[in-house]
C-alpha cells in the first residue's frame, strides 16, 4: 500500500541509505520477492515484444526469475493470499474505483476512434489521386489500401442531430464527397466537433494532460480538414500536407492511448497469479503463499529481518516499517538503475 512521503523523508534524514548497486554486487545473494506488485506492472505494462499480449505477465516473471538466475541471485516468491488481509480493503476499494475511471476514459477514447476513422474517409475523398509531398512522406490517397480501406460504424451521433454514419461512409467510399448535401453533412460533423473539443481544451489549460494535447491536435486536424472541404483546389500542397501530418500523428497517439487504457482497464484476476505461481514452480524456484489476512510484504519483511533472505525485491516501502533491511527497487527494468 506504500508509505506516504517515506522515500522524502529518508531523503531528507537519511540519505546515506540510497544506493544504487550494479547487478553483480548483489550476485549470491538470496531475495525474497514481492510478487503480485510485479505481476500488476507485467500485466498492466506497454511490452510489445511478444506476439500473445494475454500472457504478458507470464513473459514478464519469466524474463524476471531468468534474470536472477543469470545474476547467481537465488529468489523467494511471495505470493499474496486470495482473501486479502481487511487492512487492504481500503486500498482494494480504491483500486477499483481507479478502474472504474479509466473504464470511463477508456469509452471515450473508443468514441474518438471512431472520429479518426471519420477523418481519414473525409481526407481521402477530398484528396482523391492528389499527391502530396515529396520522398518517403508524399502521400497518395489513391493507393493508400490503410485510408480506403476504413470501415466505418453503422451508427454515429454528432451529439446535436441523430445523423447516421451508414449515410456519410458509404457516399464517402463511393467518391461522392462532392455533392453539396455530403459535403453539408461532413462540415457539420467537423463544426460541431469542433465547438465541443474548442470547449474541452478550454476547460482544461490550466492543467495539460495527455487528454488536452490530444483534443488539441485533435483541433488543428478539424481545421486543416475544413479548409479541405471548403475548396481543396485553393489548399496548398504544403498546408495538406501539414494536415495529413497532423492527422496521422493524432491517429498514432490515438492508437496508443486505446491500447494502454485497454490494458488498464482490464482486471487481474486469481487466475493471472496462480499462472505465475505455477510457472516459477516449474522453473524450479521457491514459492510462498501467505496465510489468510497476511500481507506478502510483512512476510518478505520478516524474511529479511530473520537473517533467512539478504533483501527484499519490492516497490512498496511497506517493507522498511515491516521491519525490513534491505529494499531492491526498480527491479522489474532488468537493467535499469537498482
Amino acid at each position: 500500500m506504500g508509505v506516504k512521503k517515506l522515500t522524502a523523508l529518508l531523503e531528507r534524514f537519511a540519505p546515506a541509505c540510497f544506493t544504487t548497486p550494479a547487478a553483480k554486487d548483489i550476485r549470491g545473494w538470496r531475495v525474497s520477492i514481492d510478487s503480485n506488485i510485479y505481476i500488476h506492472r507485467f500485466f498492466r505494462g506497454p511490452d510489445t515484444r511478444y506476439a500473445d499480449p494475454e500472457r504478458r505477465h507470464l513473459h514478464g516473471i519469466h524474463r524476471m526469475a531468468m534474470f536472477m538466475k543469470s545474476a547467481d541471485i537465488t529468489p523467494v516468491f511471495v505470493f499474496d493470499n486470495a482473501e486479502p488481509a481487511e487492512c487492504k480493503m481500503n486500498e482494494l476499494s480504491r483500486r477499483e474505483f481507479a478502474r472504474m475511471v479509466v473504464s470511463r476514459e477508456l469509452d471515450s477514447e473508443l468514441e474518438r476512434a471512431t472520429r479518426v476513422k471519420i477523418y481519414k474517409s473525409i481526407a481521402s475523398s477530398c484528396l482523391g489521386d492528389r499527391r502530396i509531398g515529396n520522398g518517403v512522406d508524399s502521400f497518395d490517397y489513391a493507393k493508400d489500401a490503410s485510408l480506403f480501406g476504413v470501415s466505418l460504424p453503422l451508427d454515429f451521433d454528432t451529439r446535436t442531430n441523430s445523423t447516421r454514419a451508414d449515410e456519410l461512409a458509404s457516399a464517402m467510399h463511393a467518391g461522392n464527397l462532392s455533392q453539396s448535401s455530403l459535403r453539408a453533412l461532413a462540415a457539420d460533423f467537423l463544426l460541431v466537433t469542433t465547438a465541443r473539443l474548442q470547449g474541452l481544451v478550454l476547460n482544461r489549460a490550466s492543467k495539460p494532460t495527455i487528454e488536452s494535447r490530444l483534443s488539441a491536435l485533435e483541433l488543428d486536424v478539424c481545421a486543416g480538414l475544413q479548409q479541405l472541404l471548403e475548396d481543396q483546389a485553393t489548399v496548398s500542397n504544403e498546408d495538406a500536407a501539414e494536415t495529413m501530418h497532423n492527422l496521422s500523428r493524432f491517429s498514432a497517439l490515438s492508437d496508443e492511448r486505446l491500447s494502454t487504457l485497454q490494458r488498464r482497464s482490464e482486471p487481474l484476476t486469481e487466475r493471472h497469479i496462480m499462472e505465475c505461481q505455477m510457472l516459477v514452480s516449474a522453473l524450479g524456484f521457491a514459492t510462498y503463499t501467505v496465510s489468510s489476512g497476511m500481507e506478502s510484504e510483512a512476510v518478505c519483511a520478516s524474511l529479511d529481518a530473520a537473517g533467512i533472505v539478504d533483501a527484499t525485491c519490492s516497490e512498496d516501502l511497506d517493507v522498511l516499517p515491516f521491519g525490513g533491511r534491505r529494499l531492491l527497487r526498480n527491479f522489474s527494468s532488468l537493467g535499469g538503475q537498482m
